[in-house]
């Protein structure tokens, strides 16, 4: 039986509080995320605009005039995390494998056994992105384009050409939480609690109640940066239940309980994806400080 692999989409894993979510689950299950061609190659471009949009808005935040320091400073995290993403290829503890990349023909010959209609984005790449899913023998796809897959178009074609379902099943974070806690035989809840509180525990942590509220803040901001990034009626819904159920579960949690639950998600925590976040966190902000800005300590 072939190892339970996840790939994930561009916009997933350029935004540091999903990826963050995604990767800590899956290493929980002791398991990789695959990173398809067309997703390494975008993230490439994306993760410096990341970066650089991130530090513009803390600055704005902060009240940090527009000077050249600041120009330094976007330049330097743009680096810093195109740094990051090339060098976790070579690294043997990293939460990512790389898809080989099996070249233009392959995926070519498998895009065309889509069915166009599954796919509504205008640019087509969550339709090459599923061809590299398909291709590289990849169950699952986690993606943030959930409006723009129709996945019981992609069903219906696929069993009318024999298959029993899709070959690739595309999940948001919300129905991936669901499915597996199904699996799991656990409330979603408790597991996307879990994954949460695994994300953002502190390396020292030490339970008290000064730190289950510091840990509590930490989860409510995990929260806000889950949330669509948008005007509330353009919000994903996808991602909204997920963060809607976080939120509802944190609020509902007295600091007794807070610190059990902390204590455990210490006990589980897995370094490998945490570590690999944290990387990216020293690339940008430390080529951030080279400059002379100092965002992070107002």
């Amino acid at each position: 039986m072939k190892p339970a692999i996840v790939a994930a989409d561009t916009n997933l894993l350029r935004h540091p509080t999903p990826r963050r979510y995604l990767t800590v689950f899956e290493a929980l299950r002791n398991r990789p995320v695959m990173v398809l061609p067309t997703v390494d190659w975008e993230l490439h471009k994306h993760l410096p605009i990341q970066a650089r949009d991130y530090i513009e808005s803390t600055a704005k935040r902060q009240g940090v005039k527009k000077d050249r320091k600041l120009q330094e400073a976007k330049a330097a995290a743009a680096s810093g995390a195109s740094n990051w993403w090339q060098e976790e290829r070579k690294r043997n503890d990293s939460v990512y494998v790389y898809a080989p990349d099996l070249g233009h023909e392959v995926y070519a010959g498998v895009v065309a056994q889509l069915p166009g209609a599954a796919f509504t984005d205008e640019n087509d790449n969550d339709q090459w992105i599923y061809a590299q899913a398909m291709a590289h023998d990849i169950d699952m796809l986690a993606s943030r384009n959930r409006d723009t897959i129709i996945s019981e178009v992609l069903d219906e074609h696929f069993v009318a050409h024999g298959y029993p379902c899709a070959p690739v099943t595309v999940r948001s974070l919300w129905e991936h939480t669901a499915s597996v806690a199904k699996t799991e035989h656990r409330p979603i809840a408790d597991v996307a609690l879990e994954t949460m509180l695994c994300t953002i525990i502190p390396h020292a942590w030490k339970p008290s109640p000064e730190s289950a509220a510091a840990a509590k803040w930490s989860a409510e901001r995990f929260i806000r940066n889950l949330r669509t990034r948008t005007k509330p009626k353009e919000a994903d819904p996808e991602r909204e239940k997920l963060a809607h159920t976080l939120h509802h579960t944190v609020k509902a949690i007295d600091e007794e309980a807070m610190i059990e639950h902390c204590n455990a998600a210490y006990a589980i925590s897995p370094g490998d994806a945490r570590e690999t976040e944290m990387r990216y966190h020293k690339a940008t902000r430390a080529a951030v400080r080279k400059t002379g800005l100092n965002l992070w300590e107002r």
